[in-house]
């Protein structure tokens, strides 16, 4: 034996339907005696309604079917769609900002060590040696001859976040200035 329905009205068996009165006839559409048609006593047009707008009540507008009128906001599937593509441009937008600041920061450490390998390079015209740290570019100095110049630089960069410089006299050169940090490094000369 089946277990019943939950919707009772939507059972195979066929619901019982008011008998139409005796005094309706074919041309009464829009009293409440018009007869039943074969479409209105099937069980879809009781769950459902008339999807095409013609119920009891003669034509109707779609804004009266029930089926319609009861579709209101959006459904699950839209709204994860949208919430989809809201997280992919966000994705997209991040890694862009983020690929910007990383060349920005690239960009501020190779114009700092161009910097002091200019004003490194000024040290050793004037007083005829390397520096022997980078502190030494920003206070006057005093060569062999008793001639005052500096300070090379008014002070030391500051490094972008996350990127160290470094200094290192001897080489082929007789210095070398880095910049570390982003995955990359950079030295000068």
């Amino acid at each position: 034996m089946k277990p019943p329905s939950r919707h009772p009205e939507l059972t195979a068996r066929a619901p019982k339907f008011r008998e139409r009165p005796p005094e309706a006839t074919k041309f009464d559409t829009a009293g409440p005696g018009r007869p039943y048609t074969p479409w209105e006593k099937s069980l879809y047009f009781k769950a459902f309604g008339d999807p095409a707008g013609v119920g009891r009540r003669g034509i109707e507008f779609a804004v009266d079917n029930r089926m319609l009128r009861d579709q209101r906001g959006f459904t699950l599937i839209e709204l994860l769609v949208v919430v989809a593509v809201i997280a992919i441009l966000t994705t997209i937008s991040l890694t862009i900002f983020n690929n910007v600041q990383s060349r920005s920061r690239m960009a501020k450490a190779q114009a700092d060590t161009r910097t002091l390998a200019s004003a490194v390079g000024a040290f050793q015209a004037h007083m005829g040696q390397m520096p022997a740290a980078l502190a030494d570019l920003t206070v006057a100095q005093t060569n062999v001859t008793g001639q005052v110049a500096g300070p090379f630089m008014a002070a030391d960069p500051a490094p972008p976040a996350g990127w160290t410089y470094g200094y290192a006299t001897g080489g082929p050169t007789g210095y070398t200035i880095t910049a570390a940090g982003d995955s990359t490094t950079i030295t000068r000369p």
